[in-house]
């Protein structure tokens, strides 16, 4: 049995440690750098009524969809440049002076340069369809946006149910009994075998409990990921 926490215990380390070396790539440091996390929230308080306003937040909020609307409103203004470029500028003039009988001459002049070689019309057509392919882009990630959101509040609400299954009473008679069973064993009254399988029950048992904490905060931070909120002021977004 000790050998078995030994293992739970390095592995958990090595899981960390994992973690830490991903983090520390990400924000560019040492990853013998010590590092500190200021305010980890306990848990992620998302009111389950306000679920579809966050779909709604974030197809205008995500990153993705507000660069895609910018990129076609610019494919749409150069192709707008380019139709204009096609039509020449007429360009009107006027003159007056004297001639060679010394007589005063007025005239006007008009313009209008005209394109022989080039008309814009392959330029024009590769922005309407890099258009069209932005605009499709544009669909798919909505899509992907829904799926996202509407998976992770699946997941947010299931795991929120799973924690719900441990009371507060049962964690403390879940600690009560651990320390019940190692008086017990030190007194003689229960075998060293008997305890031992009860123990690991109970161990189990607390270890669901701190997997279904650690699920809920997981899909908690990829609801906030997913519906575009800002993470460290997730709460107050989703519940304001």
């Amino acid at each position: 049995e000790n050998i078995k926490m030994i293992k739970m215990v390095q592995n958990a380390k090595r899981t960390k440690e994992s973690y830490k070396a991903n983090l520390t790539v990400m924000m560019g440091v040492p990853n013998d750098s010590e590092l500190v996390i200021n305010d980890l929230p306990e848990s992620f308080k998302i009111d389950e009524n306000k679920f579809p306003e966050l779909l709604n937040y974030a197809l205008i909020n995500r990153p993705e969809i507000f660069l895609n609307e910018k990129e076609i409103l610019s494919l749409k203004k150069r192709t707008e440049l380019l139709f204009m470029d096609k039509v020449p500028n007429l360009t009107i003039g006027g003159f007056a002076q004297r001639d060679g009988f010394n007589e005063n001459v007025i005239g006007a002049s008009i313009s209008l340069p005209l394109k022989v070689w080039r008309n814009n019309s392959g330029e024009i057509q590769e922005n309407i369809a890099s258009t069209e392919k932005a605009i499709s882009r544009g669909e798919i990630q909505k899509h992907s946006i829904k799926y996202e959101i509407i998976n992770a509040i699946s997941k947010y609400t299931s795991y929120k149910n799973e924690l719900n299954s441990f009371s507060d009473d049962l964690i403390n008679r879940i600690d009560l009994s651990l320390e019940g069973l190692q008086k017990a064993v030190t007194t003689g009254q229960i075998q060293i075998r008997e305890a031992l399988l009860t123990r690991q029950s109970l161990i189990n048992l607390k270890l669901s409990h701190l997997e279904s904490r650690r699920d809920i905060l997981l899909s908690g931070i990829e609801l906030i990921r997913a519906s575009g909120l800002p993470f460290l002021h997730g709460e107050k977004e989703i519940e304001n």
